[in-house]
């Protein structure tokens, strides 16, 4: 059996959101996308918040310009507020 879906999400004061999570869902330069349990591994800049889908049901949204996720193994890291001059 896989492990459960974890996510952590870090902004430049600390820890946002830490646990176990059903689904992801945000946007990126090819559009929008979910995050689900056994998820293949990939890394992706965002452009808009997160919607987390939590295990019972209920949903959160972390407000976000931009950012970087990492989703390695079922685990999903999220850093929030990187900003580049890259275009």
């Amino acid at each position: 059996m896989a492990e459960a879906l974890y996510l952590k999400v870090i902004n430049r004061n600390g820890i946002v959101y830490q646990g176990r999570v059903a689904a992801v869902s945000s946007r990126n330069q090819k559009g929008t996308f979910d995050v689900v349990d056994m998820h293949t591994n990939f890394i992706t800049l965002l452009d808009a918040p997160l919607k987390i889908l939590l295990p019972d049901g209920n949903a959160l949204e972390v407000a976000a310009e931009n950012g970087v996720m990492k989703v390695f193994n079922n685990k999903i890291s999220v850093y929030l507020g990187i900003k580049s001059g890259l275009r």
